[in-house]
């Protein structure tokens, strides 16, 4: 940081915030051992800054010092709209992209599009996120997908060999043994983003209006 902006904080007690030094005041607080009131005011700005043009540069703001509300407001605005920042979501660091995947509320027509999106995530940076998979699967609602597409799009898949080849048999028995239903703790039950009464008879979802 610019020893010029901690004097205009420390002895002017001014600021002149923006999306460009926001990151530079932050390490200024860390740097003093965290400074409640210069961290508060920095991150009511950013709150107040996000929009669709700026969300993703504060995320990264948001992921480089851990604050978790500001991170909640982010994947809660990509909550609502997931397919019009899917490039965005593809910046997601593994920690944020698995908190995103696990909501209820994710805006998405089926599970299979849950999938699409783990695997376009994934393919981004292979490399390196690869191993993420296994974590990222215990969060895949399998018992809202079709035997025949997991079978097509995750188990025939080599991105899902290895260590995710436990999930995804668990998936199949959910499928196959009529028992795995109730002991499966890997498989959620219901589908996303159903704020409406569900009732479940058999293999289907009955949602009442």
């Amino acid at each position: 940081f610019t020893m010029s902006m901690a004097v205009e904080f420390f002895y002017r007690n001014r600021l002149f915030l923006s999306l460009e030094n926001a990151d530079m005041y932050l390490q200024i607080a860390d740097f003093f051992g965290g400074i409640e009131s210069l961290e508060m005011t920095i991150l009511d700005f950013l709150c107040q800054s996000i929009s669709d043009e700026t969300y993703a540069e504060i995320m990264e703001i948001a992921e480089k010092y851990n604050k978790s509300n500001l991170q909640e407001l982010i994947l809660n605005k990509i909550c609502e709209n997931v397919f019009d920042y899917q490039n965005e979501i593809l910046k997601l660091s593994p920690e944020s992209f698995i908190e995103l995947i696990r909501r209820d509320e994710l805006s998405v027509e089926s599970e299979e599009d849950v999938v699409k999106l783990v695997k376009k995530w994934t393919n981004e940076d292979a490399q390196s996120r690869t191993h993420w998979l296994p974590k990222i699967l215990d969060h895949v609602r399998f018992s809202c997908l079709q035997p025949n597409f997991i079978v097509s799009e995750i188990a025939s898949d080599p991105i899902f060999s290895g260590p995710c080849s436990t999930s995804i048999m668990q998936a199949m028995s959910y499928h196959l043994l009529a028992n795995a239903k109730f002991e499966n703790k890997l498989v959620k039950k219901y589908p996303r983003n159903s704020s409406r009464n569900i009732c479940v008879v058999g293999k289907l979802y009955i949602i009442i209006l």
